[in-house]
Order: structure tokens, then C-alpha cells, then sequence
């Protein structure tokens, strides 16, 4: 869902800690801007199949089912594997986001980097944390239409064309120049099918969720290792939430275009067959289930990456 190049709208806060002191002084215009590119960061929440927000759900903490129907549901709505493109996409963007920032960082803190991202978002790690949320979450009652659902001809084309996504190297400007064209050539009865998916999973709105929770994220980890005067200004929340609506229309428009490539191969009768079920209460329950688990993973991801952020540092490791 995610391809592995920049991912700016994590750029911002990610690049702060190693970029010169005047730098971090401009840490709120930084996420200003990044908000801006917010649809070119994240085709996961664009096409809204791969949600993550860190909603209310940290504290899900009753079993409702069991650990193998869960996982049985995250690998056959293609989940489990679509992780793995989420988690590559974010490491792959910290990364050349710094370099992009203009912070010059030297070889060995790239190499630094590179590590600390890859311990905070391991696919592994990830995963099991999502498992344990939607086993907690999911309610016993929508696990029959989820089943069947899932185990459909209809339910497989659809995973299997989100996973194919997942592994997808299609840059955000390719998919746009791709995206939009498709968008204009196609009946008006499949756009406002996709237009309905986009809307129904409500992929802007959690996308400008879980950017603004990542940063705050990413400030409480910097802040739990770090001497108060060594700490880049924090992003007040009122500023963050500012920049909310700007997101979610430009994340709005991305997801259009994203979701037009991705289902590109599906069939009319398949496509609204998918809508209609992500409209029932199964789907919607699954849906916000999803959600709430992987914003969750990647909000302790986040928190873990900003621990280990000073340490990639020369100067920490002279």
C-alpha cells in the first residue's frame, strides 16, 4: 500500500533532531508544510485500506476474540501482508527525508538511521501488535460476515489487488499523473464507487489523524531521553490541529486517484460488492477495528523511534 521512497509527511518532525539548531526552530512551519504534501506521503490511508489512527483504542484491553480467527482475518483481508509495504514505506521515507531536508547528516548517522527505523517499524513487531488490538477489539457477533465476506471470490480479488499495491514502487507523482487520468476516462457510476469507498473508511480524516499523533508521538519519545534544553520546540497540539483540514482535503484528493490504479483490475460487479460490504456493520466494525489497531502499533512505533533518534547522532557515538 505504501512504497518504499520519501515519505514526506513524517519528513518534518523526523528530520528536526538531526538538522541545525536554527533549524528546530521552525519545527511547526516544517509540519505546515509537510501537511500540505500530505498526499504524497501515505497511498496506504489514501486508498483507505490500510487506516491507522491512534484513536481511543490504547486501552482495549478484553479479549473478544480469539488470536487465531484474528489473524485468520488479517491474512485474509490482506492485512498481514500489507503491513509489511506500510511499515517499508515509513522507514524508507524517514530516511531519505532527512537526506532531503537539507540537515547534510553524515554516512554513518544515515547508517544510524536506517537501523533505528528499522527496530522501531519491524514489520514483525507491527504485526503482532495489530494482532493482539483486533483480537481484543473485534466483536464475536460480525465474525461470521467477516468470514464469509473474506473467504468470497470477491473478498480474495480485492485482498490480493490491495496487496499487490502494497508492493507497489509507483512514486506519488506517478500516481497522480496515472491516477487522475484513469479517474477522468471511467464511467461516472465506478468514480462515485471508489468515491464511496474513499468516503465510508474515511481515509483523509484518519490520515490526518495519525500524522498529527505521530508527531506528538515522536515529541513524548524525544522527551523521554533527552535534557529539557536539548529538546527542539514542540508542536503545540492547537497548531497541529490547524493544519487538519488542509490535510484531509489533500489527502482527500490523493486517495481518489490512488484507489482508481489499485482497483483498476476490478471488475464493476466486484467493486461494488466491496462497497457494499465495507457499509455494513461487519465491515464498518472490521474497518474502525483496523484502524484503531495499527494507529495504535505505529503511535508506539513512533514513540520508540523518537527514544532512539538522539543516539543516531556522531556526537552521540564518539
Amino acid at each position: 500500500m505504501t512504497r518504499a521512497s520519501t515519505t514526506t509527511i513524517t519528513t518534518a518532525m523526523q528530520a528536526v533532531p538531526h538538522a541545525p539548531n536554527p533549524a528546530r526552530s521552525r519545527l511547526v512551519h516544517r509540519v505546515a508544510r509537510a501537511a500540505t504534501a500530505a498526499a504524497a506521503a501515505w497511498r496506504a490511508i489514501a486508498t483507505g485500506l490500510l487506516l491507522a489512527a491512534a484513536l481511543a483504542g490504547n486501552g482495549v484491553v478484553h479479549a473478544q476474540t480469539d488470536t487465531d480467527t484474528a489473524r485468520w482475518l488479517l491474512e485474509h483481508s490482506g492485512t498481514w501482508k500489507q503491513i509489511e509495504g506500510l511499515a517499508r514505506g515509513v522507514r524508507g521515507g524517514i530516511v531519505q527525508g532527512l537526506v532531503d531536508s537539507g540537515a547534510k547528516p553524515s554516512s554513518s548517522e544515515v547508517d544510524r538511521l536506517q537501523r533505528a527505523t528499522e527496530a522501531a517499524y519491524d514489520a514483525e513487531r507491527l504485526r503482532q501488535a495489530c494482532l493482539a488490538r483486533v483480537a481484543a477489539a473485534t466483536s464475536p457477533q460480525h465474525v461470521a460476515a467477516l468470514r464469509r465476506w473474506y473467504a468470497s471470490g470477491a473478498g480474495q480479488r480485492i485482498a490480493r489487488l490491495e496487496e499487490a499495491e502494497a508492493t507497489s514502487d509507483l512514486g506519488p507523482d506517478e500516481t497522480l499523473e496515472r491516477g487522475v487520468p484513469l479517474l477522468e476516462a471511467m464511467p461516472s457510476t465506478r468514480r462515485a464507487a471508489l468515491a464511496d469507498l474513499v468516503e465510508v473508511t474515511k481515509a483523509a480524516e484518519f490520515g490526518a489523524t495519525l500524522f498529527i499523533n505521530t508527531v506528538q508521538a515522536l515529541q513524548r519519545g524525544l522527551a523521554s531521553v533527552l535534557p529539557p534544553d536539548a529538546l527542539p520546540p514542540p508542536a503545540p497540539a492547537a497548531a497541529l490541529e490547524a493544519q487538519r483540514r488542509q490535510m484531509v482535503e489533500a489527502l482527500g484528493r490523493f486517495a481518489i486517484a490512488s484507489a482508481a490504479i489499485t482497483y483498476a483490475d476490478a471488475d464493476g460487479p466486484t467493486l461494488s460488492q466491496y462497497v457494499a460490504f465495507l457499509h455494513t456493520d461487519a465491515g464498518r466494525h472490521f474497518n474502525d477495528v483496523v484502524v484503531m489497531a495499527l494507529g495504535a502499533a505505529f503511535d508506539e512505533a513512533s514513540l520508540d523511534f523518537g527514544r532512539r533518534l538522539p543516539g543516531t547522532r556522531d556526537g552521540a557515538n564518539s
